[in-house]
């Protein structure tokens, strides 16, 4: 929770072309052509499935098939801390929810790629979506977005 307070409050805090996944699936639009829309979407990433969800979810595979919707979950789960609830709401939930089993090295990247090519090729209002590049960074490197495009 710390490390993504500091994000937050560094290199994703005043920036007009930053905005959250969970923003530009409420507003696609927000991703059109534009200086003053978004161009650097993230959220972070956790699994919130239970011990008894699979590390890793692949399209099409048993546990989560090919339904978007079984790839994250809507909220927070019930285990959830404190903390953590108010820090969805705080910050317009933009971390995002894997239904898979935590894990260090067992999946979570390949779950979170497989959903975000998901949402951008089959959610609703992927048409509307402009989206060139899907990255993964981890919470230990920085990343100066306003180089990044300058580059």
């Amino acid at each position: 929770q710390e490390r993504r307070m500091v994000i937050r409050s560094s290199y994703l805090w005043n920036h007009n072309y930053t905005c959250s996944l969970h923003e530009i699936l409420m507003n696609p639009n927000l991703t059109k052509d534009s200086d003053e829309n978004c161009r650097f979407v993230y959220t972070f990433v956790l699994a919130g499935g239970g011990s008894n969800r699979p590390q890793v979810c692949y399209w099409g595979d048993d546990y989560c098939g090919t339904n978007i919707s079984s790839y994250h979950l809507e909220k927070p789960p019930p285990n959830s801390s404190d903390a953590l609830l108010h820090e969805w709401v705080e910050y317009n939930q933009d971390i995002t929810f894997l239904n898979i089993h935590e894990n260090m090295n067992g999946g979570k990247s390949e779950s979170w790629y497989t959903h975000a090519s998901a949402l951008v090729n089959f959610h609703p209002n992927s048409d509307d979506f402009k989206i060139d590049f899907i990255g993964k960074i981890d919470s230990d490197t920085i990343l100066h977005i306003h180089n990044f495009f300058r580059w």
